[in-house]
């Protein structure tokens, strides 16, 4: 059995481009650009994530907002 929790949405598009880069070593100037467009690759995943983070980040914020405008007795966090 698989004792690894199950991994979070965000993560699993950068999880499967680190999958696929087989460990393997780089000999020839072919394998170096394939190699290079693959970490290219994961950079811009990396980045995508980022930017999802922080569109999510905002809207927690904007629904924080409009909670506390129903309740304004709650404390605000």
């Amino acid at each position: 059995m698989n004792n690894i929790p199950p991994k979070r949405g965000l993560g699993r598009g950068l999880e499967a481009l680190l999958t696929d880069m087989p460990a393997k070593p780089v000999t020839d100037k072919q394998s170096i650009k394939a190699d290079a467009v693959q970490v290219r690759a994961v950079r811009q995943e990396n980045s995508h994530l980022l930017q999802e983070a922080e569109a999510l980040k905002t809207l927690l914020e904007e629904l924080e907002n409009v909670l506390s405008d129903f309740n304004p007795d709650s404390p605000t966090y």
